[in-house]
């Protein structure tokens, strides 16, 4: 979760390979490789509100994965299945308890929110990708 000034901003959910340090990657590296629009958006807007002196938090929550066993070709195996989008769900469900509309997700929840990215991140973007 991404929070400015201790309000929610924004939810979601990773299952990188490379843990923290791969998911919070995608922000802070987002003027580099080929990134999403969504992960330039969400850098600008970071920037934009360290820019105002707001404070910008980064709150983790895990889940332990759940042990189940699963057919292969030949045999049944045990494995650690991580519930990632049902964890992040319940999270998002949580957050829209007495909400409507729009308001049910966080401001930038564009996907969730029904909402386009700013012509000026779109720009950004772009850019961006130019460069490489």
């Amino acid at each position: 979760m991404i929070a400015i000034n201790g309000k929610n901003y924004k939810i979601g959910y990773s299952k990188d390979k490379s843990g923290i340090k791969g998911t919070l990657g995608f922000y802070q590296e987002a003027r580099s490789g080929k990134p999403s629009v969504r992960n330039v958006g969400i850098n600008c807007y970071i920037e934009k509100e360290l820019k105002k002196r707001n404070l910008v938090e980064i709150y983790l929550k895990f889940s332990e994965g759940i042990k189940r066993e699963i057919e292969g070709l030949y045999k049944k195996h045990y494995v650690s299945v991580s519930p990632s989008l049902e964890f992040e769900k319940a999270c998002k469900d949580d957050y829209s308890i007495g909400k409507a509309g729009k308001d049910q997700f966080p401001l930038w929840n564009l996907q969730e929110r029904k909402d386009k990215w700013p012509d000026w991140i779109h720009k950004k973007h772009a850019e961006i990708r130019k460069k490489l």
